[in-house]
Parts: structure tokens; C-alpha cells; sequence
């Protein structure tokens, strides 16, 4: 590993079965449990601080907890400025928890506590009193043995673990408050401020049925509830008890499980991408263009087991039809070849933004695209791209009786006289160049006149390099080139705040050295990248730009004079604070400025964009860090671009727990309902590595509700709502 830079990426490790402890040797005032109660009920009810407080403190054996402890504790589960994470009203918190109930993982896992494996060994028994699965987040033993079967039901003994008191009420037989499907849809035992009933009141009566499979703890204990939440529903009532004892970390912490990422990131490593995801370059993959192929759009029905929806009437000024069904072609696309077109056929666009050129392209009717082409009338729709980036290049027909190379070249010429973009790329980086080298086309020379070699001669996600006519030999000589010319860089063209690593003999701080090279080199070519394709925006986003951030990132001690290491004073604090993260934002300028391309792809088929949203800070500045993000798209930056296993940004950081990137990318135009290569989707990314740490627990979680609340995220998408035309999620 020697000469190969280690990068520090901030995630968390498996973390101990032990409850947290004061400095002072005692039990620490927020429990394990507690914490993740907190952050339920914040993330996942409208219920005011102060009501949360009182529901732990209810479950708490010495009611301790102060009000500003509170406030202090959601500082440090969600960092700064957490308002914007709790739901807004009822609907909004009603998108929430009956997403929750959607998630397979969620009710496993509150199954699970409910009921745990009778494979347990009798230590961990609960009936023994093991204190591993029922100690008590003081450190005290278990008063189970001691406590009566009503003690037990009362709510006075308390458990760390979030639902045993419910699996114990359930062994004794105890009568549960289940309210019957019928009494949710008509609204029984609601109330409202106290004065009387509301009839029909249907809120969260999904989320009531879904969970109902569960068996609930005694009325006793939901009396317990009622006592704090006078003047809420009873549905609402139920809905925080369940959230309290159903929805869980308990199997974690059981198992001592953790799959989060490594701390320690070798950078000529993909450690952007999702190691357990499919590898998507050996797939034959589907994107929106597949459905006008008719040989493959019969496999979609068949697949997913529906229809496809396509959507009639207006969008914008757009119609939306089918050019193509399962049955074959329509009416009107059958008939293109032996008509004109018409202007309706022009504007006519299917709820995947396909035009007319695209059915031709797909259908093989090049005549006609030809005639479309070179006649013009198809002007203002050569530079569609559909849904998934495809322009109806992309989509051309593998047919070698009815296009041939010169054929070929005539189309190219056609399209390129009305203003089409060959280097347009889709999802995954691949320009209409990719798509016919992977067809055996060959592309003339002559057709990619005006282009420069190093814009076209660019690696999709999966580090495919389209061979153009003779660029197929010269394709390694320019990348070696490349490399060779870093070495003659001036190493003064550099912004004068950088600090400058290579000024140390610390073997560890030398090896982020070539990171800030890399930038340097960047500045003044901006076709340079390291061995692993990384240009100089990837290698900004975890770039160490402050002392007490590089101190962290190798685990140094590093001393205070300035001397040693060339560091002014200023970049001192860590790389969350203010003054780095705009110095951060700073450079991204300048490198932007020098024409450095936002949707670059390493070999890994990463972008900067995802880059920069697995790496940012959040803990102390929360403005910069998103108008980073924003910088990126508004400079060009796909924000659905894909790597080579299916991640957009979005995928990135939600894994990596960045809820205010999360956020941004969003309110930047971001798909909620992108599935990864093995289908995940968002959703089901955060149920996959919320881990038992609280802090690490309740980003993730924050990432779940805010996702599924505001941004509209669905825990299982279908092709058809992951590809459809959306409008920009519009969110406060």
C-alpha cells in the first residue's frame, strides 16, 4: 500500500453493546434507547419537544431529563438547525410513518423485538433477566424476576431494549388495544381539544392496519400515553405508542451488527459506490428506451407484472401518448413510414420524452429519419433526451440490411447540420458515440469534424472509451500524456490560502499531498486526472483543507506552531467549519472557471457531484455545504447521473447519511424514486445501514422521514414511476 493515499471518510463503526457512560463512571442521562426514542418521535410525529420529553421521562425510572437537555440532545443526533426535519403537519406525518410501515426491514426489525428468536441462549433470555437484552440503560440488573406480572404491565419497570415490555405483556397473555380496522376508518375514541368526538377521521389508517399484525402492549401502558397527549386523537396516540415500542434498532444492538463503510478509504478504491451493490457493466440494462423496441418492451409487462402507464392529455405544452404499446406500434407510429410528418408529430412527446425520432431510430425506419433529418422539420427536436438522458441516437437500431456505415454517416451529417450534440450523454455517461461503438457502428472521422478529441474521447460509468477511427491507437498515448505533462506543472499556480502537505516529512500528511497536486494541475488542464480518472473536482471534495480536519483523518497530533507545516492560523478549525467549507466553494469556482468538466466519471463511473455528496461536512456550517452542491448542478453537473452500480448522488448520500445534501440535490431536481442495480430504492438504502449508534441511527433515520415526508420518496418505486416525467419536488 505504499505511495497509495488512505482517505478518512467520516461513517461510524460497530458500536459496543454497553450503554453510554458519564465522565464521572455513571450511567450517562440519555440512554441508548432513549436517544432513538427521541429521534422517532421527532422525525415522525408533530409532537413539540417538550411532549417528547415527557413520553421518555414517562418510560424513564427517575424522570430526569430536562427540558434543555432535550434541546441539547437533538443538537447532537441532527447537528444544527434540525427544525427543518420535523414534519410539518399531519399529512405530512402521515406520508411518513405509513412509509415506515412499508418498509419489510422496519417490521422485521420491530417484529423482532417483540418477539425475539427462541434460539437465544439463556443468558439473553428475557425471562432471566440477561442483562444483554434487558439491562437497564442505568447498568442496574433486571427487575423482571422481582416484578409482578402487573408491576411488568404498569410501565414502572423500565428496559433499555425499545420493545420488551411489549414481548413480555404479550408471554403473560395480557390484553392488548388493538383498535379494530373498522373503528380506525370511522374515527372511534378520536377527540380533539377535549370537547368532543371527530367523526370519520381516517388519518393514519393505514399505518394502523399495517401494523396490526404486531401484538400491542396493554391498555395500562397506552393509558400511560394518553396521560401526556390529552387533546390528540386516538389514532395519533397509537401511532406514537407504536413508534416508541415498535420501531427499532433492537436486532442491531442484539447482534452487535454493523455495516457501515470502513473508516479507512483507500482512494485508488471505489469508495464511492456501494460495495454490496451489482456490478451493472455485465447487465444488459433497461432504461426508458427499451420500451420502443417492440422486441423488448413485451418483457416490462412480463417482468414487473403490469402495464405500462402512459399518460394522455397536457404536460406543459406537450402531449403525452404511446408511440409504442405491448401490442406493437400505434396507429400513428405505424403509419410514420408511409406519411410525412406532420407538425403534430413534431411536438408529440410519451410520458418518457420520447419524439418521433426516437420511435424511428428504435424501429430501424431510417428512410424516414433521414428524410426527417435532412429536410429540417425536425429541428427543434434533434437535442430531446428522454427521461433517462437517451437521445434518439442512442436508440439506433443494430440493423446492418438497412444501415450501413456510409448510411450511418449520412445520419450523423444530417443531424449534425440541424445542431445535434453528439457528445450528449445519458445516465450513465455514454454518448451516442458509446451506444454505436457497442453496436460494432463505425463512426467516421469526418462526422465528429469541429469536436475535440479530449470531449469526446471521455469514459462512461463504465470506463468504456468509445474508439473513433484512428483515435483508437492514439486513445494510450494521450492518457499517458496526460500524466507525464503533470510532472512540468508549475506548482506556484495554486490558490494562496491551499495549505501545502509536501512541506511535511509525516509520511500521513504526505499522502494526501497528491490530492492538492492533483487540484493544482487542474487548474491549468483541464483534462487531467490521477491513475483512477479522478479530475480535479473529485479530488476537491476530500481534499483535507484544514489542519484540524488532516489531524482527524490520520489520527496525529499535530503541534501548534505554524512553522512546521506552512499552515496559517485561519485553517486551523476542521473542514465543517465556516471559513473551510467557503474556501472549499471558493476552489470548486476557480476549477469550474478552468473548464473542468462536473460530470467527469473516474473509473469507478463516480461523478464529482456524488463525490462531493458522500464527503461533505454537516456537523457545523449547514449553508455552504449545500450551495456547494448547488454550484455543481448549476455549472452543468447531471443530477441523476448514475455510476456503475445504478447510485445517482442521491443514492451516495443517503448512504452516507448526508441529509442536508440529500436535501439539496432534491431541491435541485433530484429523482426520489431511483432504484440502484439491485432495486433499491432510497428508501430502502437507509433501512439497510441504520445502525444501533444513536447519532449514526437518527441521520439515517432523518434521511427516511424527510425523504418519505416532504420529498415524496416511495419505499418501492416501480420501473414506471422510476423513469416517468416529474416536475422539480418543490419543498420548503
Amino acid at each position: 500500500m505504499s505511495g497509495r493515499p488512505l482517505l478518512l471518510i467520516p461513517s461510524q463503526s460497530a458500536s459496543p453493546s454497553n450503554q453510554p457512560i458519564s465522565p464521572n463512571g455513571r450511567p450517562a442521562t440519555w440512554s441508548w434507547s432513549a436517544q432513538r426514542k427521541m429521534a422517532r418521535l421527532y422525525l415522525f410525529t408533530t409532537l413539540p419537544v417538550d411532549k417528547i420529553r415527557a413520553i421518555i421521562n414517562a418510560l424513564s425510572p427517575d424522570k430526569t431529563i430536562k427540558q434543555s437537555s432535550a434541546n441539547k440532545r437533538l443538537q447532537l443526533l441532527f447537528d444544527k438547525e434540525p427544525r427543518w426535519l420535523h414534519p410539518r403537519d399531519e399529512d405530512d406525518m402521515e406520508r411518513r410513518v405509513t412509509e415506515l410501515a412499508n418498509s419489510p426491514v422496519q417490521l422485521r426489525l420491530a417484529s423482532e423485538a417483540q418477539f425475539p428468536s427462541t434460539h437465544q441462549s439463556q443468558e439473553q433470555s428475557p425471562l432471566c433477566g440477561g442483562s444483554d437484552f434487558l439491562g437497564s440503560s442505568w447498568g442496574a440488573p433486571s427487575r423482571l424476576s422481582s416484578a409482578s406480572p402487573s408491576d411488568a404491565c404498569s410501565g414502572s419497570t423500565f428496559f433499555d431494549s425499545d420493545a420488551v415490555f411489549e414481548s413480555q405483556a404479550s408471554m403473560y397473555g395480557f390484553p392488548n388495544d388493538i383498535m379494530p380496522e373498522e373503528s380506525i376508518s370511522t374515527g372511534w375514541g378520536s377527540r380533539d381539544d377535549g370537547a368532543g368526538a371527530r367523526p370519520h377521521d381516517k388519518r393514519f389508517a393505514k399505518f394502523l392496519r399495517q401494523t396490526t399484525s404486531m401484538t400491542d402492549s396493554s391498555a395500562n401502558t397506552t393509558g400511560t400515553f394518553r396521560n401526556h397527549l390529552g387533546g390528540y386523537a386516538e389514532s395519533y396516540i397509537k401511532v406514537v405508542k407504536r413508534l416508541v415500542k415498535r420501531f427499532t434498532s433492537l436486532s442491531l444492538d442484539r447482534q452487535g451488527m454493523s455495516r457501515q463503510h470502513s473508516t479507512r478509504v483507500v482512494w485508488n478504491e471505489d469508495w464511492i459506490g456501494d460495495p454490496e451493490a451489482t456490478d451493472l457493466s455485465l447487465r444488459d440494462i433497461s432504461l426508458p428506451g427499451s420500451l420502443l423496441h417492440l422486441n423488448r418492451s413485451a418483457s416490462f409487462g412480463c417482468e414487473t407484472g403490469v402495464m405500462p402507464t402512459w399518460e394522455s392529455g397536457n404536460y406543459g405544452r406537450q402531449r403525452h401518448f404511446d408511440w409504442a404499446t405491448l401490442r406493437g406500434p400505434s396507429p400513428r407510429a405505424a403509419a410514420l413510414p408511409l406519411a410525412p410528418l406532420s407538425q403534430d408529430d413534431i411536438h408529440r412527446h410519451d410520458s418518457h420524452q420520447h419524439t418521433v425520432l426516437h420511435l424511428m431510430a428504435a424501429h430501424g425506419e431510417f428512410q424516414a429519419l433521414y428524410a426527417a433529418l435532412s429536410s429540417g422539420a425536425a429541428a427543434g427536436i434533434v437535442n430531446v433526451q428522454n427521461t433517462a438522458g437517451q437521445t434518439f441516437m442512442h436508440l439506433i437500431r443494430d440493423d446492418e440490411d438497412e444501415l450501413s456505415d456510409t448510411g450511418l454517416s449520412q445520419l450523423i451529417e444530417a443531424a449534425r447540420a440541424l445542431g445535434f450534440n453528439m457528445l450528449a450523454r445519458d445516465c450513465f455517461g455514454r454518448s451516442s458515440l458509446h451506444s454505436l461503438a457497442m453496436l460494432g457502428k463505425a463512426v467516421h472521422m469526418k462526422c465528429l469534424h469541429g469536436l475535440d478529441p479530449r470531449e469526446y474521447l471521455q469514459r462512461d460509468a463504465f470506463g468504456f472509451i468509445p474508439p473513433v477511427g484512428p483515435c483508437m491507437t492514439e486513445q494510450p498515448v494521450y492518457l499517458s500524456a496526460v500524466r507525464e505533462r503533470v510532472l512540468g506543472i508549475d506548482p506556484t499556480r495554486v490558490p494562496d490560502r491551499a495549505m501545502d502537505p509536501r512541506r511535511s516529512d509525516h509520511p500521513a500528511i504526505s499522502q494526501d499531498s497528491q490530492l492538492l497536486q492533483n487540484i493544482r494541475v487542474s487548474m491549468v488542464n483541464r483534462f487531467h486526472e490521477d491513475r483512477c480518472g479522478n479530475n480535479g473536482l473529485h479530488c476537491l471534495a476530500v481534499a483535507p483543507l484544514s489542519v484540524g480536519s488532516l489531524a482527524e483523518r490520520h489520527d496525529l497530533e499535530l503541534p501548534l506552531e505554524t512553522g512546521e507545516f506552512g499552515i496559517p492560523n485561519h485553517q486551523r478549525a476542521v473542514d465543517s467549519s465556516e471559513p473551510s467549507l467557503r474556501f472549499r466553494y471558493e476552489t470548486l469556482q476557480s476549477l469550474l472557471d478552468a473548464g473542468q468538466d462536473p460530470n467527469h466519471r473516474n473509473m469507478f463511473g463516480n461523478t464529482p457531484l456524488m463525490a462531493f455528496a458522500a464527503a461533505l461536512p454537516e456537523e457545523d456550517e449547514y449553508k455552504t455545504g449545500p450551495s456547494i452542491l448547488q454550484l455543481l448542478v448549476s455549472r452543468g453537473a447531471d443530477v441523476n447521473a448514475r455510476n456503475r452500480k445504478g447510485e445517482t448522488a442521491l443514492h451516495v448520500a443517503v448512504r452516507f447519511h448526508r441529509k442536508l445534501a440529500a436535501k439539496a440535490l432534491v431541491m435541485a431536481g433530484a429523482n426520489v424514486d431511483v432504484r440502484n442495480s439491485d432495486d433499491k430504492s432510497l428508501l430502502d438504502v437507509c433501512d439497510a445501514h441504520i445502525p444501533s449508534e444513536p447519532k449514526e441511527y437518527a441521520k439515517y433515520l432523518a434521511c427516511r422521514a424527510w425523504l418519505s415526508g416532504p420529498a415524496r420518496a416511495q419505499q418501492s418505486p416501480s420501473f414506471w414511476e422510476e423513469w416517468r416525467v416529474k416536475g422539480r419536488v418543490k419543498v420548503e
